[in-house]
């Protein structure tokens, strides 16, 4: 089950960066996105957000079944862009930053308790990092330890970075 998450994450990854990836339109849906990531939202939707980077430059990609879904089901908070969640936390979703050559798998595990996978992909100069801020602010997934690289959370919140600093 591993290799067959691993293998389609690393097609998924490869296949952003070497298909059309043309930026991706996204929409701010504050109302949404507050109902999901609000003071009072539930807490096994799982939520985004940044410590650097945003989701300016991106093509995104949401899958159920094997099909493309709207990326209107990514919920933006406001036009910085820089906290997001999904519609459908049950639904796998690709990011890649065109800018910086990376990119995030979101796979979803147990979302009855938030617990998701998070792949990163780093082949060039770019680095991503994420954490879910419950064990303090070290670092849970960096692409400096490696260009392919994957983490299992159950966390409500997950912060990730992006940049040219590897």
């Amino acid at each position: 089950m591993f290799l067959k998450q691993l293998l389609l994450g690393l097609g998924l990854c490869a296949g952003l960066a070497a298909a059309d990836n043309a930026q991706t339109p996204l929409t701010v849906n504050n109302f949404q996105y507050e109902q999901r990531c609000g003071a009072n939202s539930d807490p096994v939707t799982p939520c985004f957000t940044f410590l650097g980077g945003d989701l300016k430059d991106v093509h995104a990609e949401i899958y159920a079944g094997g099909a493309a879904g709207p990326t209107t089901d990514l919920l933006l908070k406001d036009d910085q862009m820089r906290d997001f969640t999904t519609v459908n936390p049950n639904k796998s979703f690709t990011i890649y930053w065109r800018a910086f050559d990376v990119s995030l798998l979101y796979s979803p595990i147990d979302t009855s308790k938030a617990c998701y996978r998070i792949q990163i992909n780093s082949p060039g100069n770019g680095r991503i990092w994420v954490n879910d801020g419950l064990n303090g602010e070290g670092i849970d997934l960096d692409s400096r330890d490696g260009r392919v690289g994957f983490h299992d959370f159950c966390s409500k919140w997950l912060r990730i970075h992006v940049g040219n600093d590897k």
